[in-house]
């Protein structure tokens, strides 16, 4: 076989078939607990947690890489791959429910690992900063990620009801 088509799968020390030449469907691939089902290019690639550097980590659309130190870090899986409810994606401190899409995205405490963190934050439509929280997180999720009704939006005195758009944002200042 080419060794474009084999890999070694640490701490194992023998050749195997890459995930995306051994197996064609989702069943397959997720019962060997080295691959998962790529959901974006519908094919069986290598699980995020055996990926060891950002640059092959970053090559998966469904991977992140997050730094731990300033010499190492782990390859995860998306908050939007690991869950499609509520109340695990809210369990998960990297993650967050995203109420108007129905989708669990990437917690806004995330970014402040981030040297450019207020930057990422504001960047991320469903967080905002908050400067006035100079010894904790600042970047929060926004009244819009949080809240879809104007019941529970009017409940929290940090976010008004716009009616016109019937969303949730921050008061004013």
């Amino acid at each position: 076989l080419s060794e474009t088509m084999c890999t070694i799968n640490p701490p194992s020390t023998v050749c195997q078939l890459k995930c995306d030449y051994a197996y064609t469907n989702p069943d397959a691939c997720t019962s060997d607990n080295t691959c998962m089902w790529d959901t974006v290019r519908n094919l069986c690639t290598k699980a995020c947690g055996l990926t060891t550097t950002s640059s092959s980590c970053d090559l998966s659309p469904m991977c992140e890489w997050a730094q731990v130190s300033t010499i190492s870090g782990t390859c995860n899986l998306q908050c939007p791959y690991k869950y499609n409810e509520m109340t695990p994606c809210r369990n998960d401190q990297n993650c967050k429910w995203d109420a108007t899409a129905s989708v669990c995205t990437k917690s806004c405490s995330y970014y402040e690992e981030f040297a450019s963190a207020q930057a990422s934050c504001n960047a991320d439509v469903m967080c905002f900063w908050v400067a006035t929280n100079p010894n904790g997180t600042r970047c929060m999720p926004s009244c819009k990620a949080q809240y879809n009704t104007l019941a529970t939006c009017t409940n929290d005195a940090q976010c008004m009801w716009l009616q016109a758009t019937s969303m949730c944002y921050e008061t004013c200042a």
